[in-house]
């Protein structure tokens, strides 16, 4: 990792505190099977421990090798969370589910929903990339969006997955890089702001 203000975020964005209120909800980036009980067991420990309102999952039929709101209601509801608490971001306007376009739905829903303050749960080795991703839409589109981070359980790196929309498979260990060049690669696109950016953002956000 050459960007030391990349290098920064990222120890802010693992341990980041949670907000003395709880969030209006909770957002659960997309996964493929191999990788889901990470988020949602952060989700509903969040909803456990009364650090947030709701869990928001992305609405959609299985895509992009995500299985779909109907398949993670009910993993939710074997955790114990009732499909009252359970809320979907519409993704329809989005021919495939990505971390940009799952972080536009939420926004979107977010906004549209009056909500002021959400939690984003990604897996360990995605994490990064959904705050960053997540953060720069919400600059963008719904600045008043206070955004929290919760990395996703940890789980064996050494195991073989598939990941970004099902296509690609390696041990979760490798997948790091992955994540790491993405966030350059669309960094320098302007799909992304900039570390140094989300850094500011989250000064800012503490302090209201």
């Amino acid at each position: 990792m050459h960007d030391p203000d990349l290098l920064a975020l990222a120890i802010r964005i693992f341990a980041d505190p949670a907000p003395a209120t709880p969030t209006d909800g909770t957002y659960v980036f997309g996964q493929t099977p191999d990788n889901e009980a990470s988020v949602l067991d952060t989700a509903c420990r969040l909803i456990a421990a009364g650090h947030t309102a709701a869990i928001l999952v992305a609405g959609s039929v299985p895509r992009s090798g995500y299985p779909g709101d109907v398949e993670w209601r009910a993993r939710l509801a074997e955790r114990g969370i009732v499909d009252g608490m359970v809320h979907s971001a519409p993704t329809d306007e989005h021919p495939l589910l990505s971390t940009l376009s799952e972080a536009e739905s939420l926004v979107r829903f977010a906004r549209a929903a009056g909500m002021r303050s959400v939690h984003v749960v990604g897996t360990p080795f995605h994490h990064l990339r959904a705050v960053i991703t997540t953060v720069s839409v919400a600059l963008r589109e719904h600045p008043a969006l206070r955004v929290y981070s919760a990395p996703g359980a940890p789980l064996a790196w050494d195991t073989h997955v598939r990941h970004s929309q099902g296509v690609l498979e390696a041990p979760r260990a490798l997948l790091i890089d992955t994540e790491l060049e993405r966030i350059v690669r669309y960094t320098a696109k302007g799909d992304l702001v900039p570390a140094r950016e989300v850094l500011a953002y989250l000064d800012a956000r503490d302090r209201r």
